[in-house]
């Protein structure tokens, strides 16, 4: 949960600590959205759908680099 009393490295070390508050910024991010339109529009399970997403997204692009990078030599 975030205060507005936080100061920015208060809410910085909050957001180190809680991975799910870190995952909510991201998600965020990634769709343009705030924090807030994120939290109005999406249940907690779509949100993790969207982290399962990332992750699988990310894994795929690591393989192609690793692929390409193989077979440049």
């Amino acid at each position: 949960m975030i205060r507005r009393s936080w100061t920015p490295k208060a809410l910085e070390d909050q957001l180190r600590k809680d991975g799910y508050l870190m995952l909510q910024f991201f998600v965020a991010k990634e769709l343009g959205l705030t924090l807030n339109e994120l939290r109005a529009r999406m249940t907690d399970t779509e949100i993790l759908g969207w982290n399962a997403y990332f992750n699988i997204q990310a894994d795929e692009e690591k393989k192609a680099y690793e692929k390409a990078k193989r077979s440049r030599r």
